[in-house]
């Protein structure tokens, strides 16, 4: 009786994830999902010269779905009914409930499923580089060979903190194995602390990279210029783009932060957008087709910005001042840590820090090559961690929790590991 119960628990959570990984969107959602292929051809187009997926079939529909996450609603998970689920698998009702009395903790079980897997990889038993990249090889071979069901646990559901959480949780496996020696080293706590971020956005990278190759930029970026804050930047690369008065793109990116502190991207709309910036629709409709035109490009161009503005700080690390860094946040200070945190845990900006990770990887490894040097995967590994360090930075400096000290040593670190690899 225990192996049948046992055996229904499973091809009911069998079931529930398949259900995920295949949901099918609604026909408003695939049509937005279909627009936001064609602005994301027309992007990778324009700035990645080695663009060339195998067929808009073949690779546009999962690349899409993943792209309009900080766009469209995610998939609630109570829309997936229990009797779909017992009708699936011929496990009846009572039988779904004395296993699961909701859905919700039928999810928990399949988040702690696909945890345990990660966290049951086992560390080396001596810390050496060689066997900690290796160590690292199998993490990232069991992301690439779950993506499928990580992207549906996470993009699919509204939890994108799922990949955090485990990083932390193999980050807290790390530190309770240390020697006091190891737990000494500056260089053991400076790779613990940046490991949670480094592994989440690595997902980023072997999901998107795999399913359409070469949709980095290699040409195109916007010049950072360091007089202006971020917002401004931003803005500046809107009038290049689309042309118009820098001042409405600017007024329009500020009222969707602000907004953002209260509610998902997807939600905003055209009226309050407008009303919050201080600008008639008639202004917003004479350079956007709607809702989803803006916000499309708005990640666009605010990813490509984050690109050029790490790279333009990790080119010369000096300059990673803390006037810099006042100049660079200072429209976000009036929304004090609490607000700024809550606008990069949105929906939206997720996919700008999953995108400035994998363009940034990709163009510093493209440098390496042109470099000369080889491309192993201990050098992979520097580079993966050098993006990390650089990204993590501006977001400490966005949250405003980074003292100048704290920005010089930052300043230091950064031009140690671009000696380490050899990027200079």
């Amino acid at each position: 009786m225990q192996h049948k119960h046992n055996s229904a628990r499973e091809r009911l959570k069998a079931a529930f994830l398949a259900d995920l990984i295949n949901y099918a969107p609604s026909k408003e959602n695939r049509a937005a999902v279909g627009r936001i292929g064609d602005m994301a051809d027309a992007h990778f187009s324009e700035f990645c010269s080695f663009y060339s997926p195998r067929t808009p079939g073949d690779t546009k529909p999962e690349l899409c779905a993943f792209l309009a996450d900080g766009l469209l609603h995610p998939l609630d998970c109570a829309r997936i009914s229990v009797s779909s689920l017992t009708a699936e698998t011929g496990v009846n009702r009572a039988t779904f409930y004395k296993s699961y009395p909701n859905l919700a903790l039928l999810y928990d079980e399949c988040c702690r499923d696909l945890t345990g897997g990660f966290t049951d990889i086992a560390l080396p038993e001596e810390k050496t580089e060689e066997t900690m990249l290796a160590y690292g090889e199998q993490l990232w071979a069991l992301q690439k060979k779950n993506k499928a069901l990580l992207f549906a646990l996470t993009h699919r559901t509204g939890r994108r903190d799922l990949i955090y959480t485990i990083g932390c949780r193999l980050r807290d496996k790390m530190e309770n194995s240390l020697t006091p020696e190891e737990r000494a080293s500056q260089r053991v706590r400076e790779n613990l602390s940046v490991f949670p971020a480094l592994f989440s956005a690595r997902f980023g990278l072997t999901y998107v990279g795999d399913l359409c190759p070469g949709m980095f930029p290699d040409r195109g970026l916007p010049a950072y210029e360091p007089m202006r804050s971020f917002a401004e930047n931003t803005a500046a690369a809107f009038r290049r783009r689309f042309g118009g008065d820098p001042q409405v793109f600017l007024a329009l990116e500020l009222a969707a932060i602000k907004l953002l502190r209260e509610k998902h991207f997807s939600e905003i709309s055209v009226s309050e957008l407008c009303r919050t910036a201080g600008y008639p629709r008639s202004t917003f409709y004479n350079r956007f087709s709607d809702a989803l035109d803006y916000k499309a490009r708005m990640l666009e161009n605010t990813a490509l910005t984050f690109v050029s503005a790490v790279l333009y700080f990790w080119d010369d690390p000096g300059k990673l001042t803390g006037e810099a860094m006042r100049t660079f946040r200072s429209e976000l200070a009036g929304f004090g840590t609490e607000g700024v945190r809550a606008i990069l845990l949105n929906g939206g900006t997720t996919y700008i820090l999953s995108a400035t990770y994998t363009y940034l990887t990709r163009i510093l490894s493209d440098r390496s090559a042109k470099a000369g040097s080889a491309p192993d995967t201990a050098l992979s590994a520097l580079i993966s961690y050098d993006v990390c360090c650089a990204m993590r930075a501006l977001t400490l400096c966005c949250l405003g929790v980074m003292t100048d000290a704290d920005l010089r040593a930052e300043s230091t670190r950064l031009m140690r590991l671009k000696l380490a690899t050899g990027l200079e």
